[in-house]
Parts: C-alpha cells; structure tokens; sequence
C-alpha cells in the first residue's frame, strides 16, 4: 500500500447456493450455511 500510495478498494468475495427443485425443497441447514457464507461473512 506504501508503494502504490493506498488501498482504493476491497473485493470480499465468498458465495454458496444449494440448488433445489423448490424454495421450499431447501433444509434449514442448507439455509443456514448460505446465509453464514453470503451475508454474515461480510459483517
């Protein structure tokens, strides 16, 4: 960063989508691990 004179931008990027026939199809475990990885990760 010294040497290029900063940070001008950050990509965080992790994601995990559990593909399923029906929304409804997906398991509260399944949910979970998603949203640990895709929107909990990021706070």
């Amino acid at each position: 960063m010294r040497e290029l004179g900063g940070l001008d931008i950050l990509v965080n990027n992790a994601a995990r989508q559990t593909a399923q026939p029906s929304i409804t199809d997906i398991s509260t475990e399944q949910f979970d691990a998603t949203m640990r990885t895709n929107l909990y990760a990021m706070f």
